[in-house]
């Protein structure tokens, strides 16, 4: 009968110390993707900034450029591409419309 419970108490002990660290793992990773997040998107924020740095440095209103051939002025707008580049930080490859995905090279 005292076997038992000693199996007992070392299963539910080994079933603790797993959680545990399937929780820290899991901490780990959300806090990895936190950090390429951001990373993203202050890349993207750095590459859509020179229009609007040039435009209010001139005394513009917003971002525009004058186009002699149609005789107008035409905006100036960057679209970054965010998920674009949190595919390439995180290493995702894209499969079928919008779907990122990223394999693990565990078998």
């Amino acid at each position: 009968m005292l076997v038992y419970g000693g199996v007992a108490l070392m299963l539910s002990m080994l079933l603790i110390v797993a959680g545990v660290t399937e929780y820290f793992r899991l901490k780990t990773i959300t806090s990895n993707i936190e950090d390429i997040l951001q990373s993203a998107v202050i890349n993207t924020t750095i590459e859509n900034y020179e229009n609007v740095f040039s435009s209010n440095r001139e005394g513009y209103v917003s971002a525009n450029l004058y186009n002699d051939n149609l005789g107008r002025w035409e905006d100036i707008v960057d679209e970054g591409d965010i998920y674009g580049e949190i595919g390439k930080l995180l290493g995702l490859k894209k499969e079928g419309g919008e779907e990122y995905v990223k394999y693990s090279d565990e078998k």
